[in-house]
């Protein structure tokens, strides 16, 4: 990154991965009370990538300048999240708040900083919610349209080739 980040930027990054780290803990905690074991297993498995991205997102709040460009992942991606529909019902809401919302640091980033120093935060943050929604809420709204927010399907709908 050329641009150094502002303090209020890192301010906001970081509160955005604390309040992020903890609505990613509340479905793991939820399954573990309403699912089985190999529910505990998948969702941990699906977590793996979009925990390491929010793992450097706290680092960079931290003053890791380059932890987002120096994140390493593995070549392989862990299954999909699957569980029941009586665990689908429970987590929704949580997955929903995880899934929609952009946050205020990626529109700050955009608006105040050089091109340079601004792609890797919104990379990022677009990577950290791609592999969350591949890995955990596509799965439960594809096996449970009806616990899925209105309109997912139509965000999510390949484009036919005109």
């Amino acid at each position: 990154m050329n641009q150094e980040l502002s303090k209020d930027l890192l301010v906001s990054i970081g509160k955005w991965t604390e309040e992020t780290a903890a609505l990613v803990r509340t479905p793991t905690i939820a399954v573990a009370y309403f699912g089985d074991e190999s529910e505990e297993q998948s969702i941990q498995a699906a977590l793996s990538i979009p925990s390491k991205w929010l793992n450097a997102f706290e680092a960079l709040a931290d003053g890791e300048a380059d932890a987002l460009t120096n994140l390493k992942l593995p070549k392989s991606r862990p299954g999909k999240f699957v569980c029941s529909h009586d665990t689908a019902k429970a987590i929704a809401p949580v997955l929903i708040l995880i899934s929609e919302p952009v946050p205020d640091f990626v529109l700050e980033a955009k608006s105040e900083l050089d091109r340079q120093t601004a792609d890797p935060i919104v990379r990022g943050f677009g990577m950290f919610a791609s592999e969350f929604g591949t890995a955990v809420s596509l799965p439960v709204w594809k096996a449970y349209p009806d616990v899925a927010p209105e309109g997912w399907h139509a965000v999510t709908a390949r484009r036919s080739p005109s």
